[in-house]
């Protein structure tokens, strides 16, 4: 009878020793979790210009002209730079009957805007500058005013230089064989004899 209890006892034990002992490694089951990322870019975006740009190649001259329009008239060009480097777009403008008004005045290189304040919608004319090349000229400079008359917001650049032409420009830095797509819009209140405007990008 003390044999059978010892014998007992003895397998209570054992049976604990099992229950605490290691789970063997070939019955255990790992479980892996991949967490997946995905990176996401947006699309670059090049702005449509505002009507079908003229292709220039690398002329320094984009626009010519001794009449104007007075309704507003959209221009446009393809211009591919020459040049890495600083370079000069530039509005010579007179108008001895009446007033030239230019607006929205922009230069892409892809989707990034070459230039600042191109509506001249901060009210003043920096950072484009007021130059005269031609010597000094009468009438009203080429400036920022709220009696100008603007394509789109409430402002524009108008210029009633008369006898020469003065110049309204602004640099920007250029890459070479980068293409550039220049735009604005322009308009003179009236027509006739002593207009000119010529648009340089040097």
């Amino acid at each position: 009878m003390q044999r059978q209890q010892q014998v007992l006892v003895r397998r209570q034990v054992q049976h604990q020793l099992r229950q605490q002992l290691p789970i063997p490694q070939q019955q255990l089951q790992f479980v892996f979790i991949v967490l997946a990322t995905t990176t996401t870019t947006s699309p670059t975006t090049t702005p449509t210009p505002p009507c079908v740009p003229t292709s220039v190649g690398s002329a320094n001259i984009l626009y010519n002209a001794t009449t104007g329009n007075v309704q507003y008239s959209c221009f446009a060009y393809a211009w591919t730079s020459p040049t890495t480097g600083p370079v000069t777009l530039a509005f010579q403008l007179r108008n001895d009957p009446s007033i030239w008004n230019l607006d929205d005045v922009t230069v892409y290189a892809g989707a990034t805007e070459m230039l600042n304040n191109t509506g001249f919608e901060t009210g003043s004319l920096s950072p484009w500058v007021r130059t005269t090349p031609n010597g000094a000229c009468g009438g009203l400079a080429g400036g920022v005013d709220a009696f100008c008359i603007p394509f789109s917001g409430f402002y524009a650049l108008c210029d009633e230089s008369t006898g020469c032409a003065d110049e309204i420009s602004q640099q920007f830095t250029a890459t070479a064989g980068q293409l550039y797509i220049v735009s604005f819009w322009l308009k003179s209140d009236s027509t006739g004899a002593g207009m000119s405007v010529t648009v340089t990008l040097s």
